[in-house]
């Protein structure tokens, strides 16, 4: 294994190989432990959120997912009302499976470039190109495919 405290050389930071052996068996489940990181910049730094509060703890990631899925709730609302639909459409989204599973069950970090994308949209919406186009950067930030997002409005 990649991190394990006995194969970690001498010249790595004390940090590291205290990390290594504090927390071994979460290390070990670790798929691809060659590659530093698959996640983008704003992505990490939720991820440093969460450990902040409680290192290593799936219930607070899934309430951060809860919080910023309730984000995107209001700003879907305020979207569909920016479009004067229904908004009762919002159930579209909240009461997708996929959503629920993928998200609060499996607590997939996809959830992070909606608030973005929607909140993009929104200010897209409202003729404020300047944030719109800030959100999306953001968003690219989140996940590598919201770069596609972009050529659908600009």
């Amino acid at each position: 294994m990649f991190l394990k405290k006995d194969s970690i050389s001498n010249s790595a930071p004390q940090t590291l190989i205290i990390l290594a052996d504090k927390y071994q068996d979460i290390v070990e489940q670790i798929n691809f432990p060659h590659i530093r990181t698959i996640y983008p910049p704003v992505a990490q730094a939720v991820f440093a959120v969460a450990y902040f509060v409680k290192p290593f703890s799936i219930p607070i990631w899934k309430t951060l997912l809860l919080l910023l899925d309730l984000l995107v709730f209001y700003l879907l609302l305020k979207v569909l009302k920016e479009l004067k639909l229904n908004s009762v459409l919002v159930v579209i989204y909240w009461w997708n499976p996929i959503l629920i599973h993928e998200i609060f069950n499996a607590a997939h970090m996809d959830l992070l470039i909606f608030p973005f994308v929607i909140g993009a949209i929104l200010f897209y919406l409202k003729e404020k190109y300047i944030y719109s186009a800030i959100l999306f950067c953001i968003c690219c930030g989140c996940k590598k495919f919201g770069r596609l997002y972009l050529f659908h409005l600009y």
